[in-house]
């Protein structure tokens, strides 16, 4: 598992004069807001092919947290073919870093005194997306311009507490909701502030699909999630399957139309309307008795994925 090294290019701090915490760790409805630091976790990405004549196990990892090993390292999202958004802390508060997996480079996006989490990059690639943690405990889904002309700004109201999201177009985003004593998936309109609930203790993994579906997961206990789509256009949900026991519950959109998560060591796919239960789709060697958790596909034969160390 050899590493990959990284340069560190800093962007200018933002001066926001905020000090907060990092929030939703391991499971949804875990929220710290004292002075704890995150469990560590590291990034690895590794490549794949679903051709018949490729091998099946594979264990050609690539390490991507040396910078910051030991740390906080997690929510992985490709941007493009080989650049990956995450979020890191080395002590308590999260950053936005972005890897460039061709140069070999890291850019750190954001240096607050606050904490980031779950970043995207949006619009064509002329926005960032990311979910920022306030000193009041505010938590809200946020917009900054990708040239960095100026420092961005909040697109949810300040009463919703926000975890996860998922851009459905430029209006609509499906947001998993934190409220007083559970949790909701609703469909936010950004110009409205008009709610839609869709779903009550959804899984943190939202994803858009290539279809324009909205994929999701409900949890019914712990480690016991359901697979659902959503259709805006008809606003029809429909349950799909069970995700694999001891999953937890994340999920990423695939290559063949598939919908991809973890059981143990295994990559499994399920591909809506064709398959009837998971399939294993490859072994990821040397990763027995681990938990791989956050995940996403790069839409070329590369998986990023956060190994959670115990």
């Amino acid at each position: 598992m050899k590493p990959l090294n990284l340069v560190i290019l800093l962007f200018p701090k933002f001066a926001m004069g905020l000090i907060l915490l990092f929030s939703l760790l391991s499971l949804q409805t875990t929220i710290t807001t004292a002075h704890a630091q995150p469990p560590a976790s590291s990034i690895w990405t590794v490549e794949f092919s679903l051709d018949e004549s490729s091998p099946k196990t594979v264990d050609n990892y690539r390490f991507l947290s040396n910078f910051n090993k030991g740390g906080y390292n997690n929510q992985v999202w490709f941007t493009a073919e080989k650049t990956l958004l995450f979020s890191a802390a080395k002590i308590i508060n999260t950053n936005i870093y972005k890897a460039d997996l061709t140069k070999g480079s890291l850019r750190q996006i954001t240096d607050t005194e606050e904490s980031e989490f779950s970043p995207q990059l949006v619009k064509e690639g002329r926005y960032y997306n990311w979910i920022r943690l306030e000193k009041d405990g505010t938590q809200r889904l946020w917009q900054a311009p990708a040239d960095h002309s100026n420092n961005g700004f909040p697109v949810t109201p300040i009463d919703l507490k926000v975890g996860y999201y998922q851009r459905i177009d430029d209006a609509v985003v499906a947001l998993f909701v934190l409220r007083e004593n559970h949790n909701e998936l609703v469909l936010l309109d950004l110009n409205t502030e008009r709610e839609k609930f869709l779903a009550r203790n959804p899984g943190r993994s939202l994803q858009l699909g290539d279809d324009g579906l909205l994929y999701y997961t409900i949890q019914r206990s712990q480690n016991n999630f359901i697979l659902y789509s959503y259709d805006h256009n008809s606003g029809n949900s429909q349950m799909l399957v069970r995700l694999p026991a001891g999953s937890t519950g994340d999920i990423s959109i695939g290559p063949d139309g598939y919908i991809l998560t973890f059981s143990g060591e295994y990559l499994l796919g399920f591909r809506p309307e064709v398959d009837s239960s998971w399939r294993n789709l490859i072994r990821l060697k040397g990763m027995e008795n681990k938990t791989l958790s956050r995940l996403s596909y790069n839409g070329n034969g590369i998986l990023a994925f956060v190994l959670e160390e115990n």
